[in-house]
């Protein structure tokens, strides 16, 4: 699984993305503990919330994915804006790597920065977060289709795309920033296998 790629098409980025100049590296070998406890997200009206509980997956019986890739696209970002890092990763048990066990893979510390600088981006003051938050998925997609390129662009939340919110506070030439998530189908089931932002 490729927990997030950064590629860059020009070396004249003069853009100065606060969080999202992330630090996604795909991740390593590294072992942590999962479910430390993090401060609340603010909430549409600038105060801080409780994030909602989030529902335990039990290592070695993961299970997930959705039945269209849009599903898969909206569960994805709704976990991640809730910070169930954890939830979200044993759910992709099916698409993870094939030799390493998921509750492992799953605690990396690498893995929760790099969906930590997701939430960081998208988690705007002002901005009201899910369940109250409405995500929404617009993505075509072609019957015999088995991978899906979703743009930034075509997902928003509370109204807004993901793009206008990773880019609240950026300067400089913003153009060629894109953020889009990588989809694929197995067993007929639909996941979010992969990050990339190009810059």
């Amino acid at each position: 699984m490729k927990i997030g790629s950064v590629r860059t098409s020009s070396r004249k980025w003069l853009v100065a993305l606060p969080v999202l100049a992330m630090s996604v590296a795909g991740c390593g070998s590294q072992s942590a503990t999962a479910g430390k406890d993090v401060a609340a997200p603010a909430s549409g009206d600038g105060t801080s919330r409780t994030a909602p509980p989030s529902k335990r997956t039990t290592p070695g019986k993961p299970t997930g994915g959705s039945a269209k890739p849009d599903e898969a696209v909206k569960d994805f970002v709704t976990q991640v804006l809730n910070e169930n890092y954890a939830e979200w990763c044993m759910g992709n048990a099916p698409v993870l790597p094939t030799d390493q066990d998921p509750a492992v893979f799953c605690a990396q510390p690498t893995m929760h920065r790099s969906l930590g600088s997701l939430h960081d981006a998208w988690a705007k003051p002002g901005v009201t977060l899910p369940p109250e938050g409405r995500v929404t998925v617009d993505v075509p997609v072609k019957k015999k289709a088995k991978e899906v390129e979703v743009p930034d662009t075509a997902i928003t939340l509370d109204g807004r795309s993901l793009r206008e919110l990773e880019l609240i506070g950026s300067s400089g030439d913003t153009s060629s920033f894109s953020l889009s998530l990588g989809v694929v189908k197995k067993d007929g089931r639909w996941y979010v296998e992969s990050w990339n932002i190009e810059v």
